[in-house]
């Protein structure tokens, strides 16, 4: 049996317009990701209380983790489903999990790894050869610097400072989180962050 369909035309139909604004392309490659895992270690890790951000006053040589590993990091990550690690590079107490020149509130001061040993290098090395994403959380907000008796207006450049080590002495950073919590007692130019 044959049919034929006659004076069937077919209608071209407009897509809608976009509803703005239009994510990125890397807007859309981040949402593909799905899952990032958060690491929020430092020295509060080793000053269990239910004051989660400490004082600023902590000891750093506190700070001593016991069989410290990276890789095992990355490789629970990945066991996890998580396609990279975010890491607290410094909270609301000011300590620093790298080897900053900014301050003396850092793992330079701390006795683990006679004071050498470095959380951000480690992880991003880790990271960086598994092929995962690596991301870095830095606290705006600084107890230490707050209560060094620091003159809160040359804040803005210290802070940029650390920035600056975190976002060149790494390696690749995938992502950047920033904690808007007490940002407004910090005196932080803001537009000069968000060029660095």
């Amino acid at each position: 049996m044959l049919i034929l369909l006659t004076g069937c035309e077919k209608e071209i139909v407009k897509a809608p317009e976009p509803v703005l604004p239009i994510p990125t392309q890397k807007q859309l490659d981040w949402q593909k990701e799905e899952m990032l895992m958060f690491v929020h270690f430092g020295i509060k890790t080793f000053y269990p209380s239910d004051n989660h951000m400490g004082d600023g006053r902590e000891d750093p040589n506190r700070f001593n983790p016991i069989d410290f590993d990276a890789k095992q990091w990355v490789e629970a990550a990945l066991a996890g489903g998580f396609k990279g690690i975010v890491l607290t590079s410094k909270h609301h107490d000011g300590f620093c999990n790298w080897q900053t020149e900014t301050t003396e509130h850092s793992l330079k001061s701390s006795a683990w790894r006679d004071g050498k040993g470095d959380i951000v290098k480690e992880l991003a090395d880790a990271c960086h050869e598994a092929g995962i994403m690596f991301g870095l959380y830095s606290s705006i907000y600084d107890q230490s610097y707050e209560k060094s008796g620091k003159d809160k207006s040359a804040y803005s450049d210290f802070y940029i400072a650390q920035l600056t080590e975190l976002l060149t002495n790494y390696g690749k950073v995938d992502e950047l989180w920033f904690d808007g919590f007490g940002a407004e007692n910090m005196k932080v130019d803001f537009k000069q962050v968000s060029e660095v």
